[in-house]
């Protein structure tokens, strides 16, 4: 995965032009490590220093390192930066060189997990819609190739999980929308339809197995009732389209029945029910101990909820203590805890049990909790816990040592000691309060400028927004941002300006 990247006195330079100035100075030029860094967040200014700039060639090995790896920092959420990538390519007279390149990378992750694979697919697949003959052959060779492949596969990895059938789901839905035309795309759906309908049919490996986000990302393109007419239609003609669509419905109403079983499972359980599931480990999923207390005090169950403070405060083995504060790690029920015992488990031995303290600790709110956070402060300790913990109790005296605080943290793809993601989070609640005084509003410059995530950034910019922070030139990089949401609300917000 790629590194992170410290901030240059150059790049300080830049910012300062953009805060100052309204707009950074495109005659000149970003040296090599601003322009990588700056791919890495997917800011805009690369796409126009590719545009504007005078000696491109500087940044073709970069663009071409981004090209080969897989660079978002949460694809889930995110999406890739397929379209990023493509859009700093096509920047280059010989773009088809970015093609030929990332093939190779592309047919090797076909079988590998993480997201890669996405990323290349996406890559490609703006090529191909604009016929490049390199990026349509390879797509469509290495289908052929993973439905052989398929085709024999007899085991999964041993968490379960079969990474072949996952990149060749995203491959269906990159293939499908290089179709183009709408009836191009019905085409190239009916057929991956009936492809993988046979090969579930075929595979005994694949017989419980759906293409579900495939499906979904057919529906929201093309309309659930219109998709779902073609296939009921085609299932008449074709056994793999018929198994297709019962797999499909199998999956989703599995889904929905396991969904509303969990539901209503979790929302008659009393103080002393979740307290058991707890002791005997029947419960781990992590949204149990994100959900339940809150669910209590959305039915008007507060009286369970403080019962089962109360099995905390008794509790006295480490694991079983540590599992019922998780239950408290929320906005809606840490307070109900007493905070000097939390922060007495804080300081356990037991790690299990002083983490899970520190994630109530972060929604906690009191002085007990502030002068513990500068406690550790002094003594240079969990800095991403103190950023929590000042940030959801703070004060205009607390400026100086947070703004320092946010700005020593590492920003990296691979968070270890300290998620200097929850931190910008834990920025951006803080500011979006009303009434706080002397806020340290500057950090939005600072996290615009170094988050890796897009989806933060399009929170970022928001709240420069409701701050009158934006400036034209700002909007205008963020006309090119690999977010497709930061792109519309920037052409709206210059679209208002005129």
């Amino acid at each position: 995965m790629p590194s992170g990247y410290i901030e240059s006195a150059s790049a300080k330079g830049r910012l300062a032009g953009l805060q100052e100035n309204g707009g950074l100075e495109q005659e000149k030029m970003m040296t090599k490590k601003e322009f990588k860094r700056a791919m890495c967040c997917g800011l805009g200014r690369c796409i126009l220093e590719l545009e504007t700039g005078k000696d491109k060639e500087a940044y073709r090995d970069i663009v071409l390192w981004g090209c080969t790896r897989a660079l978002a920092y949460d694809v889930q959420c995110e999406g890739t930066r397929g379209w990023y990538l493509y859009r700093l390519a096509r920047c280059f007279p010989d773009a088809d060189y970015f093609v030929e390149q990332t093939i190779p990378h592309f047919y090797r992750s076909s079988d590998k997990a993480g997201w890669a694979f996405d990323q290349f697919c996406d890559f490609l697949g703006m090529f191909a819609g604009d016929e490049n003959r390199a990026a349509r052959h390879a797509l469509w060779a290495n289908y052929h190739r993973m439905y052989e492949l398929l085709r024999s596969k007899r085991r999964r990895l041993s968490n379960g999980r079969l990474p072949l059938f996952e990149n060749f789901e995203a491959l269906c839905i990159a293939l499908v929308r290089i179709g183009v035309t709408r009836e191009g795309a019905e085409a190239v759906f009916i057929r991956v339809v009936q492809d993988v309908g046979n090969l579930m049919l075929e595979n005994p490996l694949l017989h419980t197995w759906s293409f579900d986000w495939f499906q979904a990302c057919q529906e929201h393109e093309f309309g659930t009732s219109g998709i779902r007419r073609i296939l009921t239609r085609r299932a008449k003609e074709s056994a793999g389209v018929a198994y297709y669509v019962a797999a499909m419905l199998r999956e989703q109403k599995g889904r929905e029945a396991q969904s509303c079983e969990r539901r209503e499972a979790r929302a008659n359980l009393t103080a002393r029910e979740v307290w058991e599931k707890l002791r005997d480990g029947a419960e781990t999923d992590r949204l149990f101990f994100v959900m339940q207390t809150r669910l209590m005090m959305r039915r008007g169950s507060a009286d369970d909820v403080q019962k089962l403070a109360g099995l905390y405060r008794a509790e006295r083995a480490p694991h079983l203590r540590a599992r019922l504060l998780e239950l408290f790690a929320n906005r809606d029920c840490a307070d109900l805890l007493d905070a000097e015992t939390v922060i007495l488990d804080a300081k356990s031995e037991d790690c299990g049990l002083r983490d899970a303290a520190f994630r109530v600790l972060a929604h906690m709110h009191g002085e007990a909790v502030r002068r513990f956070a500068l406690e550790l402060w002094r003594h240079g300790a969990r800095p991403g816990d103190v950023i929590d913990m000042l940030a959801n109790n703070y004060q205009a005296e607390d400026h100086d040592r947070l703004t320092a605080l946010v700005r020593a943290l590492p920003v990296t793809y691979r968070e270890r000691d300290v998620s200097w993601h929850g931190a910008f989070l834990a920025i951006l609640d803080l500011l979006e309060r009303r009434g706080v005084k002397r806020p340290p509003k500057e950090l939005l410059w600072y996290m615009y400028e170094h988050t890796l995530c897009s989806c933060c950034r399009e929170y970022i910019l928001r709240e420069m927004a409701r701050r009158r922070m934006l400036t034209k030139e700002l909007l205008q990089e963020c006309q090119y941002d690999c977010s497709e949401a930061v792109r519309e609300y920037a052409f709206e917000k210059l679209r208002s300006m005129c």
